[in-house]
């Protein structure tokens, strides 16, 4: 799993992606500025496209404003020349399906920012999620009507910390928030949600099968364990999924 790191420094809030020399990354913004030296005054070296392959060889301490986040200037290769770019204008998610590419980065602490690329056009997306650490993977329909293709945002879970993540559907003219997934556990205790497509295994034709499965311990007891599971067949019809668990899931909550 590609990790993606973000450490907010809170005394100057510096936006700062994490990457090793020599990595693969790809332009996340369009018609960036490539820069002799890390400051916008220097000299135009080229201008990178969105979703251009770069090699990124260092990060500065030099720092500026960009659309309200305190970016770092990072050193990087493109097309055989070496310049500078902002910390957030990079990316190392990428994923293809078919034709087109998906790009995702952290827009900022709390926000993901999804990019895609399709016939000559950028469609993009933004899902309140904490971008510490994830990763994309593409999909085609799966067995859905009315879906070109799609993507999974991937959160890494972590004690304590919510994992899952985010469908996104591409309908052939907009990205869509699909459905949001959850999944976590802690001293024993686990809330799992999941989604099965037409073209899953028990998957059914026309339907999405969402799932849900949380216990642990009866009173802190754990050579006791309770399990509560729900299933259920939703239609996709064109906006994002809402899910209405019975009361007795609804009142069992993690400690």
């Amino acid at each position: 799993m590609k990790k993606l790191l973000i450490f907010i420094l809170f005394s100057t809030s510096i936006f700062a992606q994490e990457f090793q020399r020599g990595q693969k990354l790809y332009c996340f913004g369009d018609h960036v500025r490539l820069r002799a030296m890390p400051n916008t005054s220097s000299k135009i070296l080229r201008e990178i496209a969105i979703g251009e392959p770069l090699i990124f060889l260092g990060e500065t301490n030099k720092t500026m404003n960009y659309n309200g986040v305190k970016a770092t200037w990072c050193e990087i290769e493109s097309k055989g020349k070496r310049g500078y770019v902002l910390n957030s204008l990079i990316t190392s998610l990428r994923a293809k399906i078919n034709n087109d590419v998906y790009l995702s980065a952290p827009k900022d602490e709390k926000t993901i920012a999804i990019r895609l690329l399709t016939n000559g056009e950028i469609k993009e997306l933004f899902i309140e999620r904490n971008g510490d650490d994830f990763d994309i993977k593409a999909y085609d329909n799966r067995g859905l009507k009315n879906v070109k293709h799609m993507v999974f945002v991937d959160l890494a879970e972590a004690c304590g910390y919510q994992g899952g993540g985010d469908y996104v559907f591409f309908d052939g003219e907009n990205l869509i928030k699909a459905i949001e997934l959850s999944q976590v556990g802690d001293g024993g205790y686990y809330v799992m949600e999941t989604l099965l497509f037409p073209t899953d295994k028990q998957g059914r034709s026309g339907y999405l099968i969402y799932g849900y499965e949380s216990g642990g311990p009866v009173d802190g007891n754990h050579d006791e364990n309770l399990a509560i599971k729900f299933e259920k067949a939703l239609k996709w019809e064109g906006k994002e999924l809402k899910i209405k668990l019975p009361k007795i899931v609804k009142n069992w909550e993690m400690p």
